[in-house]
């Protein structure tokens, strides 16, 4: 079909199985179709018509309409219907990247909010903090927390918190140990987990030469803390968990450094059968001590834990236990410590 100016006396409707974008006039709209409509009385030049296979069906590939260019696309012709199916193909790997889009961006926003919301020190917790104590002296530091016993009696403690969990959640447990002669270092992690900073400690042995030093940690903390222990066998006098247990690159077992374990009969986070498996990577005089009636988040002060279940003690009874536990574990083996 040559080009040439046509005048339309009737609505015409040219089909084509194969959609295109074409301009109503007036209507300053596109209607993608596989129609297109010329409506009546409109003054049209067809640029070209590129039939396909079947002689009763075209694709438009341009339309003037009073002389004003209203439409221009160039298409490949690629066989019968080529450029349909591969503008179809765009069409569905296009919806498929968007869909991608969308779930990057739930999960990324999910673990922003899992990562900027952490379980924060209750009210009394944070008192201690600022609190004068007769027996203990608190500092800060930008990668720890510390709280020096005044009258030193053995090892020091280096601790590692909870996941999400902040370093100020565990003052209380820190300030009644360190009240009893064990100064305490609570450790400051990026984003609150132990894994982003795993020798956090070699800054504080480095700091005190003088200090015999055991470590331990809550929940997975405690991972990480016999990580450090099996790598600096020579910088560490013992290892504790409370509510945790070691994984096999902090296998205890054959290295004979003092090891306790505590926990919490109503502890609904702990996984019990790993806890059960990770035994064999312990001591066999390891010594096991069960708060009754403790749960997971009250060995620090935090309030409830999701996944938890309810304590049938107070927090303060439940720190209570786990403190004396520490002391009479910790006497129960000499200290270096000079301070």
């Amino acid at each position: 079909m040559e080009s040439g100016i046509l005048h339309i006396e009737q609505p015409v409707v040219l089909p084509g199985k194969q959609a295109v974008l074409v301009y109503q006039q007036g209507s300053g709209r596109a209607a993608d179709t596989g129609n297109i409509f010329i409506p009546a009385q409109a003054k049209c030049k067809l640029l070209r018509m590129n039939p396909i296979p079947d002689p009763a069906e075209f694709i438009l590939t341009g339309l003037e309409v009073e002389g004003e260019l209203m439409f221009r696309r160039k298409r490949k012709y690629a066989g019968s219907y080529g450029g349909s199916r591969r503008g179809g193909r765009a069409g569905k790997i296009g919806k498929i990247l968007l869909g991608i889009l969308i779930v990057l961006l739930i999960v990324g926003g999910l673990a922003a909010w899992y990562l900027l919301t952490p379980y924060g020190p209750t009210e009394q917790a944070e008192q201690a903090l600022t609190a004068q104590q007769q027996k203990v002296t608190v500092h800060t530091t930008e990668n720890w927390i510390a709280f020096d016993a005044a009258k030193p009696k053995g090892n020091s403690v280096i601790f590692y918190p909870g996941a999400r969990v902040k370093p100020e959640a565990y003052s209380l447990f820190a300030r009644d140990l360190a009240a009893s002669g064990h100064s305490v270092y609570i450790m400051k992690f990026p984003f609150n987990f132990a894994f982003t900073k795993a020798d956090a400690a070699d800054a504080v042995i480095s700091s005190h030469p003088d200090e015999k030093f055991v470590i331990g940690g809550h929940s997975l903390g405690g991972v990480f803390a016999s990580r450090y222990a099996v790598a600096h066998t020579d910088r560490i006098a013992g290892v504790f968990f409370l509510a945790s247990y070691p994984d096999q690159n902090g296998n205890l077992a054959e290295l004979g450094l003092p090891v306790m374990s505590i926990t919490g009969s109503n502890d609904g986070v702990l996984q019990k059968d790993k806890y059960e498996a990770s035994r064999s990577l312990l001591p066999a005089d390891t010594a096991y001590y069960s708060v009754e009636g403790g749960n997971h988040g009250q060995f620090g002060s935090y309030g409830e834990q999701k996944g938890d279940q309810p304590a049938k003690i107070s927090e303060k009874e439940q720190r209570a236990q786990t403190v004396s536990a520490l002391i009479s574990w910790m006497k129960a083996f000499p200290s270096d410590s000079k301070k």
